[in-house]
């Protein structure tokens, strides 16, 4: 595995064999380009300010994302580096995590604000409960 923060040069014959018939070589240039690309990526996330653990889990997330969607397939040698493909891609990813993230928060906020309202008004009603009953006493 590469431990470097740099990233590879590109190797334009692996990235064609990912992007074209999937089969064993395929796979194992995938496999390799991972690999390859998954400290550098590691590293830019972690110098962006994220700590080690959230860094690693984004890195995971991302790949797995580009796994899942042949998101390499819309790599053109033409229109730039690998590197610069993969960092834009990383930035986006990680811009839908962060909204993501926002949003699942505020709601979890929202439920618990309203599970303290609605305990703060069990809690009232019992008063009110307790404060009519000792009226009938």
């Amino acid at each position: 595995m590469n431990r470097s923060p740099q990233f590879p040069k590109t190797e334009w014959t692996q990235v064609v064999q990912v992007i074209g018939e999937k089969n064993a070589e395929s796979f194992d240039a995938l496999s390799k380009l991972c690999e390859d690309y998954w400290y550098p990526l590691y590293a830019f996330v972690r110098r962006q300010g994220a700590p080690a653990d959230e860094a690693f889990d984004e890195v995971q997330g991302f790949f797995e994302a580009l796994l899942e969607k042949d998101f390499l397939d819309g790599v053109d040698r033409n229109r730039g580096r690998l590197r610069t493909f993969l960092i834009d891609a990383m930035k986006k990813y990680r811009a839908k995590v962060h909204r993501l993230r926002k949003r699942y928060r505020e709601q979890l906020e929202d439920v618990v604000r309203t599970t303290l309202d609605i305990t703060v008004s069990k809690d009232d009603l019992k008063d009110e409960l307790r404060h009519l009953l000792g009226a009938f006493s």
